[in-house]
């Protein structure tokens, strides 16, 4: 399971688009940070069989990175791949530090493990 924060996303996003490093990926943990819409049309997306459980998490006050286009990316994934393993964990009143600092990180991961 990865876990990426903040500009850091960036990096999750990446690892998504390899595939052979998607192969070796058993979850994908994006913390207060931004889309990327090539993720709606990757492999990982477009089949079953590789899909990588996504948990998307945010403070709705966060300075840095707005959780609005988060949220929309989150509608539209659930939109293309209605299946598609992903959950949006949002934070009232979090800024931009309380996905890391609040997410439960037991729960997360034991539902992560479960989509597997």
């Amino acid at each position: 399971v990865v876990a990426c924060g903040s500009l850091g996303n960036a990096i999750c996003w990446e690892l998504a688009q390899d595939s052979k490093a998607a192969g070796m990926i058993d979850g994908l943990i994006v913390l207060a940070g931004f889309p990327d819409e090539r993720f709606l049309s990757s492999s990982v997306v477009r089949t079953a069989s590789k899909n990588i459980p996504l948990v998307i998490s945010h403070g709705t006050w966060d300075p840095d990175y707005d959780y609005k286009p988060m949220e929309a990316f989150y509608r539209k994934l659930r939109k293309t791949a209605p299946s598609y393993p992903v959950r949006i964990v949002l934070f009232k009143t979090g800024k931009h530090g309380a996905p890391l600092r609040m997410i439960d990180w037991r729960d997360t991961l034991n539902w992560i493990d479960a989509q597997k």
